[in-house]
């Protein structure tokens, strides 16, 4: 009896423990597909994001071919932190803003400002990230253009 308070025990603390682990090691590399909501309109998005460290960097660019640039920010709990962006069409801009991250790096969500010769204008995004998997003897994973052979 005491063996198996001692195992369930165990799986509880590690039940427990994993997620919290899992959240702190996530990796936010990857394309991400979304949207830009405006007060008017909405854009679709695509961002293609590297993490190395708590540094964040990418390039970003609208479906609709009505904006593209950069964007770098700081990854600290569970949040991208000032994030900053450079808008290079179609007119010179600067981005600001934050992102929450949500399912492990799956989502990222949140408000920004984007300052271009069109003026000032706050926005929100919403973007997720794609999973990818290149046949079906593949096992999906989140790691750009990479998947892992199933056993």
């Amino acid at each position: 009896m005491k063996v198996a308070c001692l195992v369930v025990a165990l799986s509880l603390a590690l039940a427990i423990s994993l997620p919290h682990a899992a959240e702190d090691s996530r990796d936010l590399t990857g394309i991400y597909e979304g949207e830009l909501n405006f007060a008017s309109h909405t854009l679709r998005i695509t961002a293609t994001l590297v993490q190395t460290g708590d540094h964040v960097a990418g390039l970003w660019s609208t479906s609709s071919g009505s904006g593209s640039g950069t964007m770098t920010g700081t990854v600290s709990a569970g949040a991208i932190l000032d994030w900053e962006g450079v808008q290079t069409a179609p007119c010179p801009g600067a981005l600001r803003g934050s992102a929450s991250i949500k399912d492990r790096g799956a989502i990222l969500e949140g408000p920004y400002m984007i300052t271009n010769c069109q003026g000032t204008t706050e926005a929100s995004f919403h973007v997720e990230r794609h999973l990818i998997v290149r046949n079906d003897d593949l096992k999906p994973t989140y790691i750009l253009g990479l998947a892992i052979r199933q056993e």
